[in-house]
């Protein structure tokens, strides 16, 4: 399939190429004219291919952030149960040094 596209692409630039030359030695022709809107609907069917493809991730993308979603309940809970665990640690009153004071500080920021 990608092979296409590349031999597709490489069509289109030689035919455009060839127009460009036409057009610069000034032997406007219908073929030049017919050469030219091929050019137009191929470049089209590219464009319109591409958004179909941006559709289908945006439409993955919506159904990973829905599952997501439902899994967020249990993470909530398990969320509050290790604040709950580490509530206690908190509010006793510990006699550290200031290293380990900051230390404990910093492990309870990050969580």
């Amino acid at each position: 399939m990608k092979q296409q596209g590349m031999k597709a692409g490489k069509d289109l630039a030689e035919m455009m190429e060839n127009t460009e030359r036409e057009l610069v030695n000034k032997q406007i022709s219908p073929e030049l004219i017919q050469r030219q809107q091929d050019i137009l609907t191929r470049l089209l069917e590219q464009e319109q291919a591409e958004r179909e493809q941006d559709e289908d991730f945006k439409r993955e993308s919506q159904y990973k952030n829905l599952d997501q979603s439902r899994n967020l309940k249990p993470f909530l809970e398990y969320k509050r149960k290790k604040q709950a665990e580490w509530e206690p640690l908190i509010e006793t009153p510990i006699h550290l040094t200031p290293y380990y004071r900051l230390r404990l500080q910093s492990i309870l920021s990050n969580e």
